[in-house]
Protein backbone atom coordinates (compact mmCIF):
# COMPACT_ATOMS: atom_id res chain seq x y z
CA UNK A 1 0.00 0.00 0.00
CA UNK A 2 1.18 3.49 -0.81
CA UNK A 3 2.29 5.84 1.95
CA UNK A 4 -0.81 7.89 2.89
CA UNK A 5 1.31 11.06 3.17
CA UNK A 6 2.51 10.62 -0.43
CA UNK A 7 -1.02 9.88 -1.62
CA UNK A 8 -2.35 12.93 0.22
CA UNK A 9 0.28 15.15 -1.36
CA UNK A 10 -0.27 13.80 -4.87
CA UNK A 11 -4.05 14.01 -4.78
CA UNK A 12 -4.10 17.48 -3.21
CA UNK A 13 -1.68 18.76 -5.85
CA UNK A 14 -3.85 17.31 -8.61
CA UNK A 15 -6.98 18.74 -6.98
CA UNK A 16 -5.34 22.18 -6.81
CA UNK A 17 -4.34 21.98 -10.48
CA UNK A 18 -7.87 20.94 -11.47
CA UNK A 19 -9.34 23.69 -9.28
CA UNK A 20 -7.15 26.34 -10.91
CA UNK A 21 -8.46 25.15 -14.29
CA UNK A 22 -12.09 25.15 -13.02
CA UNK A 23 -12.31 21.41 -13.74
CA UNK A 24 -14.73 20.56 -10.95
CA UNK A 25 -15.34 16.87 -11.70
CA UNK A 26 -11.67 15.84 -11.56
CA UNK A 27 -11.09 18.27 -8.69
CA UNK A 28 -13.80 16.52 -6.66
CA UNK A 29 -12.39 13.09 -7.49
CA UNK A 30 -8.92 14.13 -6.36
CA UNK A 31 -10.33 15.77 -3.21
CA UNK A 32 -12.10 12.55 -2.29
CA UNK A 33 -8.94 10.52 -2.86
CA UNK A 34 -7.02 13.10 -0.81
CA UNK A 35 -9.62 12.97 1.96
CA UNK A 36 -9.36 9.20 2.19
CA UNK A 37 -5.55 9.46 2.30
CA UNK A 38 -5.86 12.15 4.99
CA UNK A 39 -8.00 9.81 7.08
CA UNK A 40 -5.43 7.04 6.64
CA UNK A 41 -2.67 9.44 7.70
CA UNK A 42 -4.64 10.62 10.74
CA UNK A 43 -5.34 14.14 9.42
CA UNK A 44 -9.08 14.15 10.08
CA UNK A 45 -9.32 17.94 9.94
CA UNK A 46 -7.80 17.91 6.46
CA UNK A 47 -10.19 15.15 5.37
CA UNK A 48 -13.08 17.26 6.58
CA UNK A 49 -11.83 20.29 4.62
CA UNK A 50 -11.67 18.09 1.50
CA UNK A 51 -15.28 17.03 2.16
CA UNK A 52 -16.35 20.66 2.57
CA UNK A 53 -14.73 21.62 -0.75
CA UNK A 54 -16.54 18.77 -2.52
CA UNK A 55 -19.75 19.96 -0.86
CA UNK A 56 -19.10 23.48 -2.18
CA UNK A 57 -18.59 22.26 -5.75
CA UNK A 58 -21.33 19.60 -5.68
CA UNK A 59 -23.84 19.94 -2.83
CA UNK A 60 -25.66 16.74 -3.87
CA UNK A 61 -22.54 14.56 -4.07
CA UNK A 62 -22.63 11.12 -2.45
CA UNK A 63 -19.97 12.24 0.05
CA UNK A 64 -22.29 14.97 1.33
CA UNK A 65 -24.76 12.40 2.64
CA UNK A 66 -22.39 11.58 5.47
CA UNK A 67 -21.67 13.60 8.58
CA UNK A 68 -17.91 13.18 8.19
CA UNK A 69 -15.30 11.64 5.95
CA UNK A 70 -14.64 8.72 8.33
CA UNK A 71 -18.39 8.03 8.41
CA UNK A 72 -18.44 7.90 4.61
CA UNK A 73 -15.50 5.49 4.54
CA UNK A 74 -17.44 3.10 6.78
CA UNK A 75 -20.35 2.96 4.31
CA UNK A 76 -20.45 0.08 1.82
CA UNK A 77 -21.93 2.38 -0.83
CA UNK A 78 -19.13 4.90 -0.44
CA UNK A 79 -16.46 2.18 -0.30
CA UNK A 80 -17.62 0.98 -3.72
CA UNK A 81 -17.34 4.52 -5.06
CA UNK A 82 -13.92 5.00 -3.46
CA UNK A 83 -12.65 1.79 -5.10
CA UNK A 84 -13.77 3.14 -8.49
CA UNK A 85 -11.88 6.38 -7.83
CA UNK A 86 -8.71 4.47 -6.94
CA UNK A 87 -9.00 2.72 -10.31
CA UNK A 88 -9.52 6.12 -11.96
CA UNK A 89 -6.24 7.35 -10.50
CA UNK A 90 -3.87 5.16 -8.55
CA UNK A 91 -1.03 6.77 -6.61
CA UNK A 92 1.34 5.65 -9.38
CA UNK A 93 -0.82 7.36 -12.00
CA UNK A 94 -1.05 10.48 -9.85
CA UNK A 95 2.73 10.61 -9.59
CA UNK A 96 3.03 10.17 -13.36
CA UNK A 97 0.56 13.02 -13.96
CA UNK A 98 2.44 15.32 -11.59
CA UNK A 99 5.87 14.55 -13.02
CA UNK A 100 4.47 15.17 -16.50
CA UNK A 101 3.48 18.66 -15.37
CA UNK A 102 6.85 19.40 -13.79
CA UNK A 103 5.88 18.73 -10.16
CA UNK A 104 7.71 16.57 -7.66
CA UNK A 105 5.97 14.22 -5.27
CA UNK A 106 6.96 14.72 -1.65
CA UNK A 107 5.14 13.41 1.44
CA UNK A 108 2.52 15.82 2.73
CA UNK A 109 2.72 17.48 6.09
CA UNK A 110 -0.22 19.17 7.75
CA UNK A 111 1.25 22.52 6.69
CA UNK A 112 1.64 21.61 3.00
CA UNK A 113 -1.80 19.98 2.90
CA UNK A 114 -3.34 23.08 4.42
CA UNK A 115 -1.54 25.26 1.87
CA UNK A 116 -3.05 23.30 -1.05
CA UNK A 117 -6.49 23.51 0.55
CA UNK A 118 -6.06 27.24 1.11
CA UNK A 119 -5.32 27.68 -2.60
CA UNK A 120 -8.66 26.03 -3.37
CA UNK A 121 -10.74 28.08 -0.95
CA UNK A 122 -9.81 31.41 -2.47
CA UNK A 123 -11.50 32.95 -5.47
CA UNK A 124 -11.43 30.87 -8.63
CA UNK A 125 -9.35 32.23 -11.52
Amino acid sequence: MADPDLALSAYLQLAAISHARCQWLPCNKFLILAGAAACAAGYLDIAERCRELVKTHSPNHLLCRYESFPAALKSAEFQTYHKQLKKFCSIERAEHLLVGQGHQLQPATAATANQYLLEMTGPTP
